[in-house]
């Protein structure tokens, strides 16, 4: 099967997700996602951006976005990017 990877970073715009030490949630799971979506695109794979700056989405509208590029079908790869804070320091979710 030919997978297409849709990368989804977490929160954006007026929902900062967790806030600790100077970092935002929002931040880091984008800087992730665009990481992740340099390096698909370099292992020549389909691979789509839910956000690329930091904006503002309705769950309606983060929802339309996942599954525009390649629709919702079993071939489709969903990863959304959080940063979770438990115990010390920050937890990656994947």
């Amino acid at each position: 099967m030919n997978y297409k990877i849709v990368i989804d970073a977490g929160h954006g715009g007026n929902d900062k997700g967790v806030v600790g030490n100077g970092l935002q949630e929002k931040d880091l799971a984008l800087q992730a996602s665009l990481y992740m979506y340099e390096r698909f695109e370099q292992l020549g794979l389909p691979v789509s951006l839910v956000r690329d700056s930091d904006e503002t989405l309705t769950d309606a509208e983060r929802i339309a976005k996942i599954v525009a590029p390649y629709g919702d079908e079993e071939d489709v790869i969903l990863i959304s990017n959080h940063m979770a804070s438990g115990g010390e320091g920050f937890s990656y979710h994947c």
